[in-house]
């Protein structure tokens, strides 16, 4: 289970003096570390074959990606956006799709670079795939709005 804990700008600094992202073993259960030079890590997920770790800073870094090692822990850092928000999600061929806290979504191609936005009338927070057959994205916007877009892909699994 890997997971982030950002601060979200509620408090100078967190309880534990950084905001990292970690991941938690489910046989020894036992909590690692994985990096605390984020300055606020939000939303997280993997790529199809779970070798690629993506992950937002919302506090500034945007979107990045880690390598991950045959011994779970990150490799090699890659900067890919400058926005990133908290919604993140990644389909099934790779793409990421990530809110960007503005007025857009961002998508990026598993080579890193970007392929395409859609633009929404709000401040986008959120996303995430769903409907009957996987394929509609939800999207939240600050504001309250709750939008939905039928694709052709599905989130990975």
């Amino acid at each position: 289970i890997w997971f982030t804990d950002p601060r979200f700008s509620q408090s100078p600094t967190s309880t534990v003096g950084f905001n990292g992202v970690y991941r938690l073993d489910p046989e020894t259960k036992v909590v690692t570390l994985l990096t605390k030079e984020l300055t606020d890590p939000n939303g997280i997920g993997f790529s199809p074959d779970e070798k690629t770790l993506y992950i937002t800073d919302s506090g500034g870094a945007g979107l990045i990606s880690y390598r991950v090692t045959g011994d779970n822990a990150l490799g090699k850092e890659r900067d890919l956006l400058s926005d990133g928000c908290d919604g993140l999600g990644v389909d099934e061929k790779g793409n990421v799709w990530t809110t960007t806290c503005d007025d857009r979504i961002d998508i990026v191609g598993p080579a890193g670079k970007q392929i395409g936005e859609i633009r929404f009338p709000g401040v986008t927070s959120n996303l995430a795939w769903g409907g009957a057959d996987g394929r509609t994205l939800f999207v939240t916007t600050r504001g309250g709005g709750v939008y939905s877009l039928p694709l052709t892909v599905r989130e990975a699994h």
